[in-house]
């Protein structure tokens, strides 16, 4: 059977949401806005399919996404993730940065060096550090810095490379602001300090003006510290 092509994939994520019962309107995110990550030579995805379901409870959050999750090619090893409502994209942009370090230190924590899952974080990661404002999508950061190093970034972020040399991941490092490079630096060393990392993302999350929700908080925590599994 041939591979499906890239938007071959994006329209069978659509169908599967669609016949779980959920309208095209609930996706959120890279599926949305067509800038997922797809493996065409592995007919495979690692990003994450985002669902905005107002006013579902945690069981019928959990059962749709399941739902959707079944209804996927068993290659793609996307999680399915939902929320009651777009919390994130509320956020100042310095609280966004927060919260995309903690993912990407989640990630780190239970994923070996050297997999494609570490490689395609640590490249949305930096694309997203270098955002000048909180709607700005990865293909805009690439366009505006225009330099091979983002350019790359870019397409291990969509799933056209694998991986991004350490010169161009240096090039885009010394772009992020502070003091969350501060913190990227912390994460890129040989042996991350998770525990202190994650405090300092938590400390900085939840101290300001109250701009993130609780709601937030309480998932960013959970993956910081949770077990591992």
């Amino acid at each position: 059977m041939a591979r499906p092509t890239r938007t071959e994939a994006r329209k069978l994520v659509h169908n599967a949401v669609v016949e779980a019962g959920l309208g095209k309107s609930a996706l959120y995110g890279s599926w949305l806005h067509g800038d997922y990550h797809y493996d065409v030579s592995q007919a495979n995805s690692v990003s994450d399919i985002d669902l905005v379901l107002p006013g579902w409870s945690n069981k019928e959050r959990d059962s749709t996404a399941c739902a959707v999750r079944e209804r996927l090619p068993p290659c793609f090893v996307s999680e399915v993730t939902t929320r009651t409502e777009d919390d994130l994209h509320a956020m100042p942009l310095e609280k966004q940065h927060w919260y995309v370090l903690s993912a990407h230190t989640a990630i780190l924590r239970r994923v070996s060096p050297g997999q494609l899952l570490v490689a395609y974080s640590l490249c949305k990661t930096l694309l997203l550090l270098i955002r000048t404002h909180q709607r700005e999508r990865y293909h805009s950061v690439a366009g505006r810095i225009g330099t091979q190093s983002a350019a790359c970034a870019l397409e291990v972020k969509l799933g056209s490379r694998q991986d991004i040399s350490c010169q161009d991941m240096r090039d885009l490092v010394i772009r992020v602001p502070q003091p969350h490079r501060d913190v990227l630096h912390d994460l890129l060393g040989a042996k991350p300090q998770f525990r202190a990392v994650g405090e300092r993302i938590m400390f900085s999350l939840a101290t300001g003006d109250g701009s993130v929700p609780e709601s937030v908080l309480e998932h960013t925590e959970r993956r910081l510290f949770g077990a591992v599994t």
